[in-house]
C-alpha cells in the first residue's frame, strides 16, 4: 500500500538540533539588531552560524599565520577543503579596500553554481592602535575556543572578558567589523553563515559562504563582499555604533563541473502516493560532489501547503548501507533548494566530500520505520 501524502515530512530532511545548537541559536537570535539589510537571513542560515559559535574547535593562533578557508574547516568540522579549490581560491585573486582604520583583503573567492565563498582579512591601518573583532563587539574575547583563547592571552586578558570591555582595560579603541558575500537574489538559495577567526598579528580573517541554487550560467558570477566598519563608543555603550558599509564588486569564475553522473531509479521507489522521484544526478566540482533528486508532487500543492503536511515523513541522502554521508564545505545537509518556487517539482541537494562520484547510493526514508532506497550509477 502507497503511504499518504499528507503525512510526508521533508523537514526532516534538515537533522535534529543539538541542545546546545538550540541554546546558542536563541541567544543569537535574541540579540540580533537592525542594520542595513544585506540579504533575508533564514532560521536555517542562522541555525548554521549558532553550530559555529559553539563547536569544538582546535584552531589556535599559530605566530605570523593568516587563516584561510583550510584552517576555518579542518578546525571546526574536519573537513579537508580539496586541493585544486585551495588553487582556484588563490588563482582567483585578491582585492583590497580601506574604511576608514581598517583594510579588508578580500580573497578566498570560489563558486561553482551551489556554494560560493569569500574569506576576508580585516587589519588596521598602519600604527592605529586599535582593537578589532568580530561583529558582536559584546561577545567574550574567548568565544572562539583555542582561537579566542590565544588572543585573550597575547592581550592579557581573561577569555570571558567582552572585546569592549578588554578595550577599556588596554585602553584601545574598538571596531567592529564585517564581511559578507553577495550573491545575485536570482542565484541564491536564501542560506548563508559566516564567522571569524583572529590572526596572530591583531587581524581577523571574515568567512563568508552562500549557497546557491544551481542556476548561474557563464564564464562568471557577479557579486559584491559588503563591507561593515563601526566604532564601538566604549564611554557610553548604550549608544548604537555608526556604522559604515561600502561594496567591493567580485566577478567569480564559474566552475563547471569536472564529472557528472546519473543514478537508475527502480520501478518502485516505496514512496508515498503522489510523489515520483524524477531523477537522481551527481555533479563533481572541485569543492567535492553535489548529489541532486527531484521529486514531481501534485499540480494542485502550493508552498503553503507543502509545509503544512510536513508531519512525519523525511528523505534525505544517504549510503546504500543507511549511515550518513559527512558534510561537504557548505554545510548544506541534504535541503530543499530554490526556495520552492519551482512546484510542482521539489530539487533537493546534498553536498558531500569527495574526488569521485559514488558508484552507489541511497535515499532514506523516515516514517513510522526506516527504509533505504538504493540507487546504482548509470554505466
Amino acid at each position: 500500500m502507497k503511504r499518504d501524502l499528507d503525512n510526508l515530512d521533508l523537514r526532516g530532511a534538515f537533522k535534529p538540533m543539538p541542545d546546545e545548537c538550540r541554546n546558542a541559536l536563541m541567544t543569537a537570535a535574541c540579540s540580533v539588531k537592525e542594520e542595513e539589510p544585506v540579504k533575508r537571513v533564514t532560521f536555517r542560515a542562522v541555525l548554521i552560524a549558532a553550530c559555529i559559535i559553539i563547536a569544538a574547535t582546535t584552531i589556535a593562533v599559530a605566530a605570523g599565520q593568516i587563516f584561510g578557508w583550510t584552517d576555518f574547516f579542518s578546525g571546526y568540522y574536519d573537513i579537508s577543503v580539496p586541493q585544486d579549490t585551495v588553487q582556484i581560491m588563490k588563482d582567483n585573486g585578491e582585492i583590497s579596500h580601506t574604511i576608514g582604520p581598517v583594510t579588508f583583503t578580500v580573497g578566498g573567492l570560489y563558486c561553482d553554481g551551489y556554494t560560493a565563498t569569500t574569506s576576508v582579512v580585516a587589519k588596521a591601518t598602519g600604527e592605529s592602535g586599535i582593537l578589532l573583532t568580530g561583529d558582536d563587539p559584546y561577545d567574550a574575547v574567548g568565544a572562539n575556543g583555542e582561537n579566542g583563547d590565544a588572543v585573550a592571552e597575547k592581550l592579557g586578558v581573561d577569555p570571558d572578558t567582552s572585546w569592549v570591555d578588554a578595550a577599556k582595560q588596554l585602553n584601545r579603541p574598538l571596531y567592529s567589523v564585517r564581511a559578507v558575500l553577495e550573491i545575485p537574489e536570482e542565484l541564491s538559495d536564501g542560506y548563508q553563515f559566516e564567522d571569524p577567526l583572529f590572526n596572530e598579528d591583531g587581524s581577523l580573517t571574515y568567512f563568508s559562504c552562500a549557497m546557491m541554487n544551481g542556476k548561474a550560467s557563464g564564464e562568471k558570477v557577479d557579486c559584491q563582499v559588503r563591507l561593515r566598519v563601526a566604532e564601538i563608543n566604549l564611554n557610553q555603550e548604550e549608544d548604537e555604533p555608526k556604522a559604515v558599509w561600502e561594496g567591493v564588486d567580485v566577478s567569480i569564475p564559474l566552475q563547471a563541473p569536472v564529472e557528472t553522473g546519473e543514478y537508475v531509479i527502480p520501478e518502485n521507489t516505496g514512496l508515498p502516493e503522489g510523489i515520483r522521484l524524477e531523477s537522481v544526478r551527481a555533479l563533481r566540482m572541485p569543492a567535492g560532489v553535489y548529489l541532486l533528486a527531484d521529486y514531481l508532487f501534485p499540480e494542485d500543492m502550493d508552498e503553503e501547503t507543502f509545509w503544512d503536511n510536513c508531519e512525519n515523513y523525511s528523505l534525505d541522502f544517504v549510503r546504500p548501507d543507511g549511515t550518513e554521508f559527512p558534510f561537504g564545505m557548505n554545510l548544506s545537509g541534504c535541503g530543499v533548494l530554490n526556495q520552492l518556487n519551482d512546484l510542482p517539482v521539489i530539487h533537493m541537494m546534498q553536498m558531500i566530500p569527495g574526488d569521485s562520484i559514488p558508484e552507489a547510493v541511497g535515499i532514506l526514508l523516515t516514517g513510522p520505520g526506516k527504509t533505504v532506497l538504493t540507487l546504482d550509477l548509470k554505466k
